[in-house]
């Protein structure tokens, strides 16, 4: 009974002593799945991207699923940057904004060029339907701070927070 009574005394200075170590509703513990991806996890067990990876393109790129969250800031003053898309799936999310474009005919174009088999969706600028077909390539001329973030979903890619012009360019 002595014995019981100890470890029930050590158990409950345990719990007392611990219960300050355990995370409270808006705390957050933090760890680093990778050099460049930082991802914490709340106290409801809820896993939070905090660290947006950005990359400073300058040439073309064939954007992976892997890179979902990041940014890519083209930088370009003459000539195009295309940048492939992967097939558009639930979950993946891109934004692209010019950091050093142009605005002459032709100079300095961003061409986001999606799967044959899917579709922009939101993506121009005027009040009109969108001319979209599956395959479509958005385009922007490439002025200094036209940016878009593209949402995937089944066969779509939903632009959000558009700045600048977005045209179908096909």
């Amino acid at each position: 009974m002595k014995y019981k009574a100890i470890l029930l005394v050590v158990l409950l200075a345990l719990c007392i002593g611990i219960n300050g170590a355990f995370a409270v509703d808006g705390d957050l513990s933090t760890w680093y799945n990778s050099a460049d991806n930082e991802v914490r996890i709340t106290s409801t067990g809820a896993l939070v991207n905090t660290r947006t990876d950005i990359e400073v393109a300058t040439t073309n790129d064939t954007v992976t699923v892997a890179e979902s969250n990041k940014t890519f800031l083209p930088n370009i003053s003459s000539g195009t940057i295309t940048f492939t898309l992967p097939t558009a799936a639930s979950g993946l999310t891109y934004q692209f904004s010019s950091i050093n474009g142009n605005n002459a005919a032709g100079q300095g174009t961003i061409i986001l060029n999606p799967q044959s088999t899917d579709t922009f969706v939101g993506c121009v600028n005027s009040g009109t339907t969108s001319t979209f077909t599956a395959g479509d390539d958005l385009d922007s001329p490439g002025a200094t701070g036209d940016s878009v973030t593209i949402v995937g979903a089944s066969t779509k890619w939903y632009c959000v927070n558009r700045i600048g012009t977005w045209v179908d360019g096909n």
